[in-house]
C-alpha cells in the first residue's frame, strides 16, 4: 500500500491499494465483524471484486464478495 499525505493549504491523503492489500483488509473486516478466526495455515480466503449492472441505464456498481473457510476436523470420540 502506498500513501501520499500532503499539507499545503489543505490536507489531502491519497492511498493506493493493490489486490493483496484489498484481500487482507476485506477478510480482516469480515473476520472481526463475525468473530471468525483466521489461521494462516488452514483458512481459505476467496475474494471477488467486480462490477455489476445497476437497474435500467444507471451504469455499473462495484461490489466485493468475501468467503472465509476453515475446515472443521471431526472430534475424536
Amino acid at each position: 500500500m502506498r500513501i501520499n499525505d500532503k499539507t499545503i493549504h489543505e490536507r489531502a491523503v491519497h492511498a493506493y491499494f493493490d489486490e493483496a492489500d484489498l484481500v487482507a483488509l476485506l477478510s480482516q473486516k469480515v473476520a472481526a465483524d463475525t468473530g471468525f478466526s483466521i489461521d494462516p495455515r488452514k483458512t481459505k480466503i476467496h475474494v471477488i471484486i467486480s462490477k455489476k449492472d445497476r437497474c435500467g441505464t444507471a451504469g455499473f456498481e462495484s461490489y466485493a464478495e468475501v468467503t472465509l473457510t476453515n475446515t472443521l476436523s471431526p472430534s475424536a470420540e
